[in-house]
């Protein structure tokens, strides 16, 4: 086994955070309208958020969905092998994609992109090779690219994915503040998935059996886009909060002011 000296050691550490935090300056400077097109087209999303890519860039991807969940933006991760297998028919047409690939040729995320389109969901693609396959596919994409890795061997993605991870995290705040996400919220999403799982159903339908128990309250079902939505929907109507559960809800909910033209 090589012994390394301390100081050595200590170097190399300082090395390698500098090199990652150089990765996400990088992208001080690349972001532009693209960027801002990403956000709008995840602001007009009417559907939910899928977040797809292979190896170390899904294991960013599944953190990039968890934060839009928890901020206001239903998202999950779909990984692309399984998608190829049939979880595909988990797409609709009003949701958005964003594919994460480093080379932006990775096989399993290029399989998905003629299905995507067929179905008619949005993309948004983040890349270190704007001009790739998955580039190329998308309807906008995000420069992801850095000068180099923090491996000492330049194998392992390190400097790459925490760019990725970064950028990912831009879009989540800045989407954040785009839709008017408040701390109140935050608090209320939290508890909805809390009394979900104990169900074992969405936080969605549990926020739609919660609701109906407020004063004057009503199911939403109107707008609806899919088959599907309509009876996860109806299925709220079943559900059975304890008393407990809505006083829990309840109490972390704050209404929003209404304002009206000319105010």
């Amino acid at each position: 086994m090589h012994k390394v000296p301390a100081a050595s050691m200590l170097d190399l550490a300082r090395t390698v955070l500098r090199t990652e935090a150089a990765a996400i300056l990088r992208l001080v400077d690349t972001l532009d309208g693209d960027f801002e097109r990403a956000i709008e087209t995840l602001f007009e999303c009417r559907g939910r958020v899928i977040v797809t890519g292979m190896g170390k860039s899904g294991i960013i991807c599944r953190k990039i969905a968890a934060t839009f969940s928890s901020t206001g933006t239903p998202a999950f991760f779909l990984h692309p092998a399984e998608a190829i297998h049939g979880d595909l028919g988990a797409l609709c047409d009003d949701d958005v994609v964003i594919a994460m690939s480093r080379s932006g040729e990775t096989e399993e995320v290029i399989r998905l992109l003629e299905s995507i389109r067929r179905i008619g969901a949005r993309l948004i693609a983040i890349t270190g090779e704007p001009g790739s396959t998955l580039g190329k596919a998308a309807d906008v994409t995000l420069d992801c690219g850095i000068s180099e890795e923090a491996c000492p061997l330049k194998l392992a993605p390190t400097a790459s994915t925490t760019a990725a991870l970064a950028l990912g995290d831009a879009l989540a705040m800045t989407l954040l503040v785009r839709k008017g996400f408040r701390e109140e919220d935050f608090a209320l999403q939290a508890l909805l998935a809390e009394v979900a799982e104990t169900h074992g159903v969405s936080p969605m339908q549990i926020a739609l059996a919660w609701f109906a128990t407020r004063p004057s309250g009503v199911i939403p079902i109107i707008g609806v886009t899919k088959m599907a939505q309509l009876e996860e929907s109806l299925a709220a109507v079943a559900i059975r909060l304890t008393d407990a559960e809505r006083d829990l809800l309840d109490a972390a909910y704050a209404t929003r002011p209404v304002f009206t033209f000319g105010q």
